[in-house]
């Protein structure tokens, strides 16, 4: 049985104030965990920086093929154990 979990970042925006972010996570979940995580990035004036989709499938832009090549070299960085 699969477990889904939605992690967000919210962020306040103010006209003539400082942006503040608020980072929602769920109590008691270690997130060091390996499992499915579902983020949202939303770029300025939401341009398609990393990729779009089309037919169903995601074309990646050479900055998504950067995104997608560090995001897969983190467990590398950071072992499970």
């Amino acid at each position: 049985m699969g477990m889904n979990l939605l992690l967000l970042m919210k962020t306040n925006q103010t006209k003539g104030m400082k942006k503040s972010s608020k980072l929602l996570r769920l109590e008691g979940w270690d997130y060091r965990t390996p499992w499915y995580y579902f983020i949202t990035i939303c770029t300025k004036d939401r341009e398609h920086y990393f990729g779009e989709i089309r037919n169903g499938k995601i074309g990646l832009t050479g900055q998504g093929c950067a995104a997608w090549y560090f995001w897969n070299q983190i467990p590398n960085h950071f072992p499970t154990e």
